[in-house]
């Protein structure tokens, strides 16, 4: 599975048109290979502790972590019956309901669900294809179970919030059924039972085992290990990686985009951007985000124009563009390895390795330590994620912390080149103009300093100490995911000041100015790429409304700054202001 697969899964397309998802037929034979392979190991088992008048009278080797024994501190107990192991897979789902708080977003749980899949169809875990049809028919139909989005430590992968998507498999839990989804957003309708909303949707809960026979008077529909393979696996950090990778993606583009007007504003000078320069400290990022620079001033007889008074050079902020979004970057393409690798892997524990059924033992130096191919192990553990996810959120962050000190120039009128202050054309002293865009980006710039701090260092050992070492991958996707929206804040906030210092540079009323404070002649315009976007954000979408040029505080009244700065963000997230400088590249 590709991130873009994923994408087109979780969010759809631009017109609101969802993926379907299909499951072939090798897929489903490989899981009903490896479920009957359980259903042989734990009815053997059952069959031989029938003899056994106490438990240190059972041959260990018959057993199977988490299949036939108990959970966690209860590893060593045995789970002597066909129908007890049954009830433990749905005790797990029941007892595991712990995660707390308001509940992910319809795209989170979306792309949870099609991870948890697809690590299915590897066929290392167990499950019957009742299942997989399940899952596949959830997301084809769009009943969207309510995951709370805290309480996960991320080893033994995601459980608790996992367990509150298989509540609803087996008709607990809660859920929406939502088939208008994503076109009208989020879900309208009311919250339901698991089992309502199954209905709702005309699916079924999976069958009862066949093999089992009784369980009192409770009906049981999860056969054995089926509650820890659908809770095992880091797939929520996952999911929220592998989105905030393809946010991540778009936000880049569009700040080397925004970064460009910046410097097209002040007349800076476009040698920092050379490819000589960059091939001379051959990071790729940074050639890349050169690359991109030089392509979106093209033809803008705004860059260098400052060097006509002598100006040498530019402040970090526009100079360092390279070396930081390149950085960023690195980064992002790091991450983005990381997350294809574990969208396409096996996650959960045990896992069954079955080349040959005539030969079922697992042997260690000659000594049968397993009757059976399944092996316990730690390929739940969110570690690879959550390194990952701290070091993009960290990367990610710095987008927003030198946006903001872009904007500081432009709005400074002993550093903007001969641009009024705060960029108002209004009176001084009665109108403030855009001054407030940048106090709300240092607040937010500010707060990602402190959720910046690495989640991943970070462990606290659970139950009992046999998980002694957990990876905290969750929260640090989480904050990922809240540093992406704060920058994109940053960057919409940006993305208007440079637009108005655009203007105000093209209008002629305010000529540019060098250091020693003479004026520089020049009949600037808007290059392609500026004044596609330029169109853009003044003129509005079907979708989105215009954000209009600030000439005095009046025009606040209907317009105020945090609104415009929210939408101008929903434009960037949305990809429209780089789709609208991509068209406009010569």
């Amino acid at each position: 599975m590709t991130l873009p697969q994923l994408i087109a899964v979780a969010c759809g397309d631009d017109n609101g048109n969802l993926a379907t998802v299909e499951i072939d037929e090798e897929s489903i034979a490989r899981c009903q290979r490896s479920a009957n392979y359980i259903d042989r190991a734990v009815l053997t088992a059952a069959e031989l502790s029938k003899n056994a008048a106490v438990d240190s009278e059972i041959d260990y080797k018959q057993l199977i972590y988490g299949v036939n024994t108990g959970f966690g501190n209860n590893k060593d107990k045995p789970v002597k019956s066909y129908e007890e192991a049954c009830l433990l897979s749905e005790n797990l789902i029941y007892s595991h309901l712990a995660a707390v708080g308001d509940p992910f977003p319809t795209e989170i749980v979306r792309a949870t669900m099609v991870i948890r899949l697809r690590a299915f169809v590897e066929g290392r875990s167990g499950v019957r294809p009742e299942l997989l049809y399940l899952l596949r028919d959830m997301l084809n139909s769009c009943v969207h179970p309510l995951i709370p989005s805290q309480g996960s430590l991320g080893s033994s992968g995601d459980l608790c919030q996992l367990a509150h998507l298989a509540a609803v498999m087996i008709g607990g839990g809660k859920a929406w059924h939502n088939p208008d989804y994503p076109k009208n957003g989020e879900s309208k309708k009311s919250l339901m039972k698991g089992i309502d909303a199954l209905s709702s949707a005309g699916l079924t809960i999976p069958p009862i085992p066949e093999n089992l026979k009784k369980t009192g008077n409770r009906e049981i529909h999860l056969a054995p290990k089926e509650g820890l393979a659908l809770t095992n696996g880091a797939t929520v950090s996952a999911a929220i990686m592998a989105l905030s990778v393809f946010d991540s993606s778009i936000l880049l583009k569009t700040a080397n985009i925004i970064g460009s007007f910046a410097l097209q504003s002040l007349g800076g000078f476009s040698r920092a951007f050379d490819a000589k320069v960059h091939k001379a400290r051959p990071y790729s990022g940074q050639s890349s985000v050169a690359k991109d620079i030089n392509s979106y001033i093209y033809g803008s007889n705004l860059v260098n124009a400052a060097a006509k008074g002598h100006h040498q050079q530019d402040e970090y902020s526009i100079r360092a563009i390279p070396q930081v979004h390149g950085a960023a970057l690195n980064a992002l393409e790091h991450t983005k390895r990381l997350i294809e690798i574990e969208l396409n892997s096996a996650t959960d524990n045990p896992l069954i390795f079955i080349e040959d059924d005539d030969e079922p033992e697992l042997k260690f130096n000659d000594t049968v330590v397993s009757d059976w191919e399944t092996y316990s192990a730690a390929n739940f553990h969110g570690e690879p994620v959550g390194l990952a996810a701290d070091y993009l959120k960290i990367a990610i962050a710095e987008l927003g912390s030198i946006s903001e000190r872009r904007m500081q120039l432009l709005l400074d009128p002993k550093n903007n080149r001969g641009m009024p202050a705060n960029l108002s054309t209004g009176k001084g002293g009665l109108d403030s103009g855009m001054m407030l865009y940048q106090y709300t980006a240092a607040s937010l710039v500010s707060e990602n300093k402190v959720i910046c701090h690495p989640s991943s260092v970070d462990s606290i050992p659970t139950s009992a100490n046999i998980e002694d070492h957990n990876a905290m991958s969750t929260t640090a996707v989480r904050y990922l995911r809240k540093v992406l929206q704060n920058v994109t804040k940053v960057l919409g906030a940006e993305l208007l000041v440079a637009l108005q210092a655009l203007e105000l540079r093209i209008s002629g009323d305010y000529p540019l100015t060098s250091h020693s404070g003479s004026e520089i002649d020049g009949n600037f315009i808007l290059n392609p790429v500026a004044k596609g976007v330029h169109n853009l954000i003044r003129q509005g979408t079907k979708k989105f409304a215009a954000i209009k040029f600030i000439s005095t505080d009046a025009d606040f009244y209907e317009h105020p700054p945090g609104e415009a700065i929210e939408l101008a963000a929903e434009y960037i997230h949305k990809g429209l202001v780089l789709l609208e400088a991509e068209k406009n590249i010569s």
